[in-house]
């Protein structure tokens, strides 16, 4: 195989001069230096930003551990948070009679829907007795948020397998009621559409 004398002469001129050499050297050295001036910014930013751990611990101490509600203090336990409390112990509470709301489907016939379920709610055990305390208190004004909440329900939610939309809105309503989130989930038993 034959040298190819000019690229010899190419690489022997750049070493002289020094030119190629010099240039990535450089380069990578700017390089270097402004990912040195990113990860300091970030530091200095992260320092000013996130709180101090005596700061912490004065910000968890100033939260609510108790609301009033109709004169009485009731402790208020953190909201749930999916997966957290797998060794909780849950309690059913009935709501009492089944609901039985009517609709009327838009249409020549004027056909009603009447729509009958039972509503189970599950609270934790250890707040199974503060929520019957407020349950007893707030009676009238479950079963009417729940009603409403079935009231305004469409077919479609009604025919859906086990209720998922109905019973989150159930959850809510009753948390808004209650004014403290006991119910954790809800059970829709017997749920059945007939048309009158």
């Amino acid at each position: 195989m034959a040298k190819d004398t000019k690229l010899d002469i190419e690489a022997a001129a750049s070493l002289d001069t020094g030119e190629e050499s010099t240039k990535p050297r450089s380069y990578r050295l700017h390089i270097l230096l402004i990912l040195i001036a990113v990860v300091l910014a970030e530091a200095t930013l992260l320092f000013f930003i996130l709180p101090k751990p005596g700061e912490t611990a004065a910000i968890l101490s100033n939260l609510p551990t108790e609301q009033i509600i109709d004169g009485e203090i009731i402790p208020v336990s953190p909201a749930p948070v999916p997966g957290e409390h797998p060794k909780e112990t849950y309690a059913e509470k009935p709501l009492g009679d089944k609901f039985t709301v009517q609709n009327t489907r838009p249409g020549p016939e004027q056909a009603i829907d009447s729509f009958t379920v039972t509503v189970i709610v599950n609270v934790l055990e250890k707040d199974a007795t503060k929520y019957d305390t407020l349950f007893e208190k707030k009676k009238f004004a479950i079963r009417q948020a729940v009603e409403t909440v079935l009231q305004a329900s469409t077919l479609d939610e009604r025919n859906q397998v086990g209720y998922s939309t109905i019973k989150m809105r159930i959850m809510k309503e009753i948390n808004n009621v209650l004014g403290v989130p006991y119910v954790r989930s809800v059970i829709c038993n017997g749920g059945k559409t007939e048309t009158i």
